[in-house]
């Protein structure tokens, strides 16, 4: 019998597996203490810099779902890094990925 490997579903555990570490890795990294916090507006990042020597991490997960036929879903990741190298200077590492996935069904995605 042989066996069919499929290299999207690879791809897709890799992915996964390396989201997850990064996940884990922040977690496990995190400070005595946390304090949440927002963006001004949603998206819109403030300029403010971190004092020398502080850090901060941000893990952000967006999921969308759902349309007017078919199956429609979307993940949205984003993970922060930054320090604070001095008192007016900050340092920021970013790691984004997504996941979509949609079916329109018979009768195509075109049309209202």
């Amino acid at each position: 019998m042989r066996t069919v490997i499929n290299k999207e579903s690879i791809l897709k555990r890799i992915h996964f597996f390396c989201v997850a570490s990064l996940a884990g890795l922040m977690c496990a990294a995190a400070p005595q203490s946390a304090q949440a916090d927002e963006n001004l507006l949603g998206y819109t990042i403030g300029a403010e810099t971190l004092p020398q020597g502080k850090s901060e991490a941000y893990f952000w997960v967006t999921d969308d779902q759902g349309k007017r036929r078919g199956s429609y879903s979307a993940q949205q990741f984003r993970a922060e890094a930054e320090y604070g190298i001095t008192n007016s200077l900050s340092g920021s590492v970013y790691l984004s990925g997504y996941r979509h996935s949609y079916d329109c069904g018979d009768v195509g995605c075109a049309g209202p």
